[in-house]
């Protein structure tokens, strides 16, 4: 299963989005997960053309907007699914900035990622990310030198994953490390959601503030 993909699977049918609740709700929703009714092969994907332009009613806009009470999902380098006339979205391998700019979604996906960091008094959780994209790195650090972002690392060298120099050189401190940390979780989530209540605990914390 791609990764990619793997947050899409249980959405409910088009358009692959779940409504979050209204403040005045009185309980979570949903109350379970929904069944995964999307196929493998057929995820939601914007239509574009070849410059990147969602195409909408067979006219293609430059005008991306968010849809209230709808979660979103930003995939900065496209997805494994998605297509324009000029071939896959996909951004791999090296040359990575330079293939965001020629694409006007992947670009507005950026700016998006870029303008919810900088928000005031953000706590940003990092599940499985190795640090390795020097792009997203550079977002990471200026939102918080911007504004204060503080961090929770998931992965299974915890905060040691924003070293990412070899044990053999002469470590030089990254400077990710300088942001405050919330926390880290090393275990795998399937162990955690499977009955660590205490790794749970440490997980949700996060989001109680």
């Amino acid at each position: 299963m791609s990764v990619d993909l793997y947050y899409q699977y249980p959405y409910p049918a088009p358009p692959y989005v779940i409504e979050v609740p209204p403040p005045e709700a009185t309980s979570a929703y949903p109350q379970e997960p929904p069944p995964a009714t999307i196929p493998p092969n057929q995820c939601y994907a914007p239509k574009t053309d070849s410059t990147g332009n969602v195409i909408k009613d067979g006219n293609p806009h430059t005008e991306f907007k968010l849809q209230q009470n709808l979660q979103p999902i930003y995939k900065l380098h496209g997805s494994i699914n998605w297509r324009d006339d000029a071939g896959e979205i996909l951004v791999m391998g090296g040359a990575k900035e330079g293939i965001i700019k020629e694409k006007k979604i992947l670009s507005w996906y950026r700016e998006e990622f870029e303008r919810i960091l900088t928000t005031p008094d953000t706590r940003l959780m990092v599940i499985g990310y190795g640090f390795r994209d020097r792009h997203i790195d550079e977002i990471i650090y200026s939102a918080w030198k911007k504004s204060g972002l503080r961090m929770f690392i998931v992965h299974p060298a915890g905060l040691q994953a924003l070293e990412k120099q070899a044990a053999t050189q002469i470590r030089v401190p990254d400077p990710l490390t300088e942001i405050p940390s919330l926390g880290e979780s090393t275990r795998l989530l399937q162990n955690t959601f499977a009955g660590d209540h205490a790794e749970l605990e440490n997980l949700l914390d996060f989001f109680k503030g």
